[in-house]
């Protein structure tokens, strides 16, 4: 995946990528990030922490009629591979922010390993070449908002206490397997080719470790852009297991408390992707580094 290329866990690899990708800095710094007609929800997080089972119970919840998602992967994948000009990247970027005009809410979900990127596209040339990823970041979120003041708007941050557990997944999805299933069925080929796959890989537990400091890193990357943010509020901080596991009926009343809008109950169609082969990985795990004795 082209994208895969530009994501970021740490600031020297963004100093290092940002000399590629130059001649895109500051290209979208003419348009206005204050430009949500409706209610705003941000969610930034990192990867495997559960964020589609919460764009999901928020579309549940507040009868959306379109699926939360990451609207600016389609944009940053062309980014990644330069086939998009500079000079079109400012109305793609305004086309996303404006394409969700016809409901009562926007909700976008991002990523902390690339939305430094997008403060580098939005914020002035000078800036984009000089500043640090996380400020980038921390630009980014600070100018989204909404046009009318009076809207609702809530920085929401989600993650995951389980950090091994969130490796594992991470590690799984860069095998290529389902990042969700939704039957039965699924889950048990899911079993299989989860199987197949770890045969061909008998030092696995190191990958999980690769991917543990990843994930580390990046939860540097994102403390430093919510330390960094001047315009803005952290509203409330979610966590996998405790909230969206545990207090799955109740806890989203807390981002919508105004007593404005009514919340329905919860559906989900989602499944868990951890199963019998995960749990083995995380004992194999904990075994190597003597964890268990």
């Amino acid at each position: 995946m082209a994208l895969a290329k530009i994501l970021i866990d740490k600031e020297v690899q963004f100093s290092h990528l940002r000399r590629k990708y130059s001649h895109y800095a500051g290209c979208a710094s003419h348009i206005n990030l204050r430009q949500i007609k409706n209610n705003l929800v941000v969610i930034l997080t990192t990867q495997r922490t559960g964020s589609t089972l919460l764009c999901q119970d928020i579309q549940s919840s507040l009868r959306l009629s379109y699926s939360p998602t990451e609207s600016f992967i389609p944009l940053l994948q062309g980014f990644s591979k330069c086939s998009i000009e500079p000079a079109k990247v400012s109305a793609m970027i305004e086309n996303i922010l404006q394409s969700f005009d016809g409901s009562d809410f926007t909700i976008l979900k991002v990523m902390i390993d690339y939305v430094g990127w997008l403060g580098f596209l939005c914020t002035d040339k000078k800036s984009a070449l000089n500043c640090s990823y996380a400020q980038l970041s921390s630009f980014f979120i600070d100018e989204l908002k909404c046009i009318d003041q009076a809207s609702l708007y809530r920085l929401v941050r989600l993650d995951r206490k389980n950090k091994l557990k969130q490796a594992i997944s991470r590690l799984i999805n860069s095998m290529g397997l389902p990042t969700h299933i939704k039957t039965e069925t699924e889950a048990i080929d899911f079993e299989n080719h989860l199987l197949k796959k770890l045969e061909k890989h008998p030092n696995y537990h190191c990958m999980i470790v690769d991917q543990l400091g990843i994930i580390l890193r990046q939860l540097c990357l994102l403390d430093n852009c919510l330390s960094g943010l001047s315009k803005t509020k952290l509203y409330c901080c979610y966590e996998l297991e405790s909230d969206l596991l545990r207090d799955r009926d109740s806890y989203l009343s807390q981002l919508f408390d105004t007593g404005e809008y009514r919340i329905a109950k919860v559906c989900r169609s989602l499944m868990p992707t951890s199963g019998k082969q995960s749990r083995e990985m995380l004992q194999r795990l904990l075994e190597v580094i003597g964890y268990s004795d």
